[in-house]
């Protein structure tokens, strides 16, 4: 059981890194012109969001490696979940419904990830 928990928290980390990366990477005038973001808003939160994210990814796959830091992972996939939530609400809220089921995949396994970790 423990390796497919592993493929889950890898597959989570893979997941995350890259919207991560791209909300610290874009300037705020394309994300604007993409519709990610209100002209008038600030770029502070998206920023704190895409550090979360790739911290986040990271604290997935260090407890492969480092046995005592699986409290990590959980809390992470507790994040995980949270962001997820939030993603289904705007994409719902945009009418974006395509990507709600993928959304909704990613939220339930971070709950298994979750209840493995945290609750085993």
């Amino acid at each position: 059981m423990e390796k497919h928990i592993w493929i889950l928290q890898v597959l989570l980390a893979m997941f995350f890194i890259m919207p991560g990366l791209m909300k610290l990477r874009t300037p705020k005038d394309t994300l604007v012109a993409k519709g990610k973001m209100p002209p008038n808003g600030s770029i502070f939160f998206i920023r704190v969001l895409g550090i979360s994210e790739l911290l986040g990814a990271l604290a997935m796959v260090f407890p492969i490696w480092f046995k005592e830091l699986q409290l990590f992972a959980g809390l992470a996939a507790i994040g995980f979940a949270l962001v997820m939530i939030g993603a289904i609400t705007v994409h719902y809220k945009k009418k974006e419904f395509k990507i709600i089921p993928l959304l909704f995949l990613v939220l339930a396994l971070s709950v298994v990830v979750v209840i493995y970790n945290l609750w085993k």
